[in-house]
C-alpha cells in the first residue's frame, strides 16, 4: 500500500466520510450481535479517525497500521478520551499483539488494500488469532460493483484551496484490482510542493470474503448494504460484514 506522501493530505479528502455515524452503526452491530467491546483492534487504522471515535466511548482501543506516516499523525491528535488509544506500527499479516481483544474492526475499505488474496487469507488469520473465542469481527470493503463501475478507469479531482489531489486509476482487471496513481499538490508560502504516491485496491466478491473467513475459524453472522440492516443491493459500492470466531 501507499500513502507514504499521501498521509498527510489523507484527513483534509476524507473528511467527508461520516466516522462518527460509521462508528455509531459498527457499534450498534456489536450490540447486535454480541455487545460492545472492552478493549478493540482496528486493523489498517490509518490517522485514527475511527480510533478516537470508539476511544470517545470509552474503549480501549489498540490501533495497527503499516505506515509510519499515517500513524504520526494519529498519535499527534488531539483527544478529550480518558483513555487514548495505542497505535502500533504493524500490518495485518504481521499482526503481534501482547495478548487478546474482545472485538476487531477494519473500516474504510482496509481489506481492499490486501490485493494478494493469500495474504488476505493470512491476515484474517492474524486478526482471529488474537480475538477471544465468539467475540465479533466487523469491517467493510468497497464491492466489486464499485471497483468495476465507479472507480475503474476514472479520474477525480479534490481541491480544497489549499491541497490539490489528482486521483487517476487503471482499468479495473479481471480479478477486482484497481491501480491508482496520485498527483498530490500542497500550497506553501513559497509556491505548489508536487508529491506522487501510487498503491492498489481489490474488490473480493462475498464468496472469496466467506471462504477465508471459515478457513481461520469464523462464522458470518451478517452482511449489510451500507449503513443498513438490510442485504446488500447489487449497487452497493460498501457492505458490513459481521463475524464470529467460533474456532
Amino acid at each position: 500500500m501507499g500513502y507514504k506522501s499521501f498521509a498527510g493530505f489523507y484527513d483534509t479528502f476524507t473528511s467527508d466520510v461520516g466516522y462518527q455515524e460509521r462508528a455509531e452503526y459498527m457499534l450498534a452491530l456489536f450490540v447486535r450481535f454480541d455487545k460492545i467491546p472492552s478493549l478493540l483492534l482496528d486493523v489498517g487504522c490509518g490517522t485514527g479517525g475511527f480510533s478516537y471515535q470508539f476511544a470517545a466511548k470509552g474503549i480501549e482501543v489498540i490501533g495497527v497500521d503499516p505506515s509510519a506516516e499515517m500513524l504520526s499523525l494519529a498519535s499527534g491528535r488531539s483527544t478529550s478520551a480518558e483513555k487514548p488509544p495505542i497505535f502500533l506500527c504493524q500490518s495485518a499479516e504481521n499482526l503481534d499483539l501482547y495478548g487478546t481483544v474482545d472485538g476487531a474492526v477494519a473500516c474504510l475499505d482496509t481489506l481492499n488494500h490486501i490485493t494478494d488474496y493469500d495474504e488476505l487469507e493470512r491476515s484474517i488469520a492474524k486478526i482471529s488469532l488474537f480475538l477471544e473465542h465468539e467475540r465479533l469481527f466487523v469491517f467493510d470493503v468497497n464491492t466489486i460493483y464499485k471497483h468495476k463501475k465507479v472507480l475503474s478507469g476514472k479520474k477525480f479531482i479534490y481541491d480544497n484551496g489549499e491541497k490539490l489531489c489528482i486521483w487517476k486509476n487503471s482499468r479495473c482487471s479481471r480479478n477486482g484490482t484497481v491501480k491508482m496513481k496520485l498527483k498530490l499538490y500542497e500550497n506553501t508560502p513559497d509556491g505548489y510542493v508536487k508529491y506522487t504516491d501510487n498503491h492498489s485496491e481489490r474488490a473480493y466478491s462475498e464468496t472469496q470474503l466467506k471462504t477465508a473467513l471459515e478457513k481461520a475459524g469464523f462464522e458470518v453472522l451478517g452482511v449489510f448494504g451500507d449503513l443498513s440492516l438490510e442485504a446488500p443491493k447489487e449497487t452497493d459500492e460498501r457492505i458490513y460484514f459481521v463475524a464470529k470466531k467460533v474456532k
